[in-house]
């Protein structure tokens, strides 16, 4: 079996698999490791044309960092702050060094194993075909929840999607299956009738769920998705392709506006951190504030992957008068600078910059068209994803008490390996590339 076949279907339960199941998917996820190792320890020593052996390396010497923070804070704080010691080695310690520690070493496996196989551009395509069938199916489920408990009302957080459990990540998952989709319509050619259906209706799924679920960065990080990859996807001169993505790009951001406006989005945006509308500001100021002080305070190995929620406040009272619960500071880059420390970031960032280049060399005419297709919507996704990081959370190393965020990084992350992997042509998909180039 291919090694693309027996990932496929943890990458469906990614999307389809409730959070309170998440176990499930944890094991099909490891088990399609167990299952493809020897094949990944032939093609890593054997396959030439892998051209991205240098993401798998920034990742290991990411990881190497990683367990470099655990092990000086565990050897330091051991002998020296037995208080601290107290804190790591408590049941809440421990369960989120283990949940750190399963995440990245199943994401890394996971992007490395697949990321050397040989995968053909009609297997690419059925890629795509799986991660967009399950997100309309994801879609529909929405909906139906959206409109049982809201009665078809638009609102900021009226209803739970039911699979994904959070509207974030609800919202970022049909984010990737519109993309795909939009990059099977264009390869339609390559692909069955029913297919073609199957996508159209996906499509139009995803895309009307994602305006029942109102969330500010989503639909930012959405709009400028879609103009960018409007703009790859473009032929002629740069003039030309700069006109196609502002025609998608002025009634988008006017949609948004409107958006905003029609259910007040920009109330708690409110810099006045001691009014009442100020919550969200206040929340972010204060976990970012605290963030930094953890980060400064240990700054070479951080407080271990995962620890932040045992060294910073884990409610604070709002302006209101109200209280809320937080674990992360909303701030990707900070987060896995306070948790691991100053050699560990610099590392990351180094991966961050390696995937963003190696998904930009995949535009280049030497590819095929699928390959090149994907990444005209890969590439944006990386890029964004990657600067998102400084005003929200990451979902490239995603916070480790979030599992539905895992499911998201790992759909994610296997999208980037499929991209990456290279590819065997036929000849029938050689001819269109030609003929893309004209």
């Amino acid at each position: 079996m291919k090694t693309i076949s027996i990932f496929a279907f943890p990458v469906a339960l990614s999307i389809l698999l409730p959070i309170s199941l998440s176990f499930i998917f944890q094991a099909f996820a490891v088990l399609a490791i167990l299952l493809t190792i020897p094949k990944f320890v032939y093609s890593y020593n054997n396959n030439s044309r892998s051209a991205d052996r240098g993401v798998v390396k920034r990742f290991s010497a990411f990881i190497g960092f990683v367990f470099l923070s655990y092990l000086v804070n565990v050897v330091y704080k051991t002998w020296f702050l037995a208080s601290a010691s107290d804190v790591i080695f408590s049941n809440s310690g421990l369960k989120l060094i283990a949940a750190s520690c399963f995440i990245v070493i199943v994401l890394f496996l996971t992007y490395s194993i697949v990321s050397v196989s040989v995968i053909a551009e009609r297997e690419k395509l059925n890629f795509m075909l799986l991660v967009v069938s399950s997100g309309g199916i994801s879609a529909g489920f929405a909906i139906f929840e959206w409109l049982s408990k809201s009665g078809g009302a638009f609102a900021r957080y009226n209803f739970i999607p039911p699979l994904s459990g959070s509207q974030g990540v609800h919202l970022y998952s049909m984010i990737i299956s519109i993309l795909f989709s939009i990059v099977l319509l264009r390869c339609r050619k390559n692909i069955s009738h029913v297919g073609l259906a199957i996508s159209a209706t996906s499509f139009i799924l995803c895309f009307f769920s994602i305006f029942t679920v109102i969330v500010r960065e989503g639909w930012l990080v959405f709009a400028l998705l879609l103009i960018l990859s409007t703009f790859f996807f473009a032929r002629g001169s740069l003039v030309l392709r700069v006109t196609k993505a502002a025609f998608i790009a002025i009634p988008l951001i006017f949609i948004i506006i409107f958006y905003f406006i029609q259910n007040n989005l920009f109330a708690d945006l409110s810099l006045s951190l001691d009014s009442s509308s100020a919550d969200s500001t206040f929340t972010r100021y204060t976990m970012i504030k605290s963030a930094f002080s953890i980060f400064i305070e240990n700054l070479l190995f951080g407080v271990g992957l995962g620890n932040f929620p045992l060294y910073a406040p884990q409610v604070l009272t709002l302006a209101s008068g109200g209280r809320v619960d937080v674990a992360t500071p909303h701030n990707g880059i900070l987060l896995i600078g306070s948790e691991t420390g100053l050699l560990s970031l610099l590392s990351y960032l180094w991966l961050c910059c390696s995937l963003v280049l190696s998904s930009a060399r995949r535009l280049s005419l030497s590819y095929g068209l699928v390959t090149r297709s994907m990444a005209c919507v890969i590439f944006p996704l990386i890029l964004v994803l990657a600067l998102n990081q400084l005003t929200s959370n990451s979902l490239i190393i995603p916070p480790t008490n979030e599992l539905r965020v895992f499911q998201l990084s790992y759909l994610i992350w296997i999208s980037i390996a499929v991209l990456f992997a290279p590819s065997v042509t036929p000849c029938a998909l050689d001819r269109q590339s030609v003929a893309f180039r004209h």
